[in-house]
């Protein structure tokens, strides 16, 4: 190397110390703090138009009121009409079969298009079972739970 390249990088070197010597220390490099991504919650999911007509599963379903009923036990055809007094969720009332005895509704439910109903008679215990095909018609069994038997049935609301 020449002597002029040499003093060259000696005054470089000599002048670039000098300038660090006069300079305030470094500070450290915080590191950068990620950024909060703003998240967008999912958006709720329209509810499906309503149907062009009421339908039977969305009705609201109630026994309350007088009913007329129909059933064919062991070959012989029945009928009589029972009626239910009570809130929508718990009912109470009277059936009768003209001829053969008169029974107290002891207890009935309905859950979703499905009741349930427990009468007791001077002939013993009867549960019927069954669900609404619409809001004025019912279908099931009755069981007769002394005798172990059981028949179809239906009622119509009067």
């Amino acid at each position: 190397m020449s002597s002029l390249m040499t003093d060259v990088l000696r005054t470089a070197v000599l002048a670039g110390l000098a300038a660090c010597a006069s300079a305030p220390p470094p500070q450290p490099v915080a590191p950068a703090r990620p950024q909060a991504q703003m998240i967008t919650p999912p958006q709720p999911v329209p509810p499906p138009a309503p149907a062009a007509g009421p339908t039977a599963a969305a009705a609201q379903f109630s026994l309350r009121g007088d009913w007329d009923w129909r059933a064919i036990y062991r070959g012989q055809p029945l009928s009589g009409s029972v009626t239910f007094r009570g809130d929508g969720s718990t009912y109470g009332g009277s059936a009768s079969l003209p001829g053969i005895a008169d029974a107290l509704v002891r207890s009935a439910s309905v859950q979703g298009a499905n009741f349930e109903i427990a009468l007791e008679s001077s002939r013993g215990s009867l549960l019927a079972r069954g669900r609404f095909e619409d809001r004025s018609t019912i279908v099931g069994r009755i069981s007769l739970l002394q005798v172990g038997d059981s028949a179809a049935f239906s009622a119509r609301r009067r």
